[in-house]
């Protein structure tokens, strides 16, 4: 998303990283469905430390998810244990799709699950919908680092609305 790019921009930000390099890696954060997994952990163990949820609209959200997942199967080989290792602690399963997972629950449970653990500490989490409207500025804003409006900041693999439809992959 926007928001990944933007981190990316500014920081040492590590993509999907193995438990090692977002415990013991020298970066300056993590981005990817390793942080959701861990992300309790990371807290405890970097004090101070700041967290952003990016939310998104739930119909472009499952249109983009399902894409993802529905071409691109995890081969069951020893070279993607950690692929097939996260998907699972997710989505319950390597290889999710529209038929085996309630995509929406498991992202309405992750947003609940981070709003309850930050409910008394709202100045460490960051929420933002740059797709629908936050702005670079927000993100920069609570992170401490100057925002330069005329610089532009990609929007990389941007799925468009309504591929899918939820009947149509059940």
């Amino acid at each position: 998303t926007n928001g990944n790019n933007i981190l990316l921009y500014f920081f040492n930000i590590v993509k999907y990283p193995s438990k090692n390099e977002m415990f013991l890696g020298d970066n300056d954060g993590a981005i990817d469905l390793p942080v959701i997994v861990h992300y309790k952990e990371l807290d405890l163990a970097f004090p101070n430390s700041k967290f952003i949820l990016t939310e998104r609209n739930l119909d472009d959200w499952y249109t983009s998810i399902s894409r993802w997942f529905l071409n691109r199967v995890v081969p069951d080989e020893p070279r993607f244990a950690g692929n097939r290792h996260w998907r699972t602690a997710v989505f319950g399963n390597p290889n999710p799709n529209p038929v085996n997972i309630d995509y929406i629950d498991v992202y309405e449970n992750h947003i609940k699950d981070v709003e309850n653990y930050f409910s008394d500490r709202p100045d460490d989490l960051l929420r933002i919908k740059i797709c629908e409207g936050d702005t670079p500025q927000k993100l920069c804003e609570f992170l401490g680092i100057d925002y330069k409006k005329e610089e532009v900041y990609p929007h990389l693999h941007k799925s468009v609305a309504g591929n899918y439809d939820r009947e149509e992959l059940l």
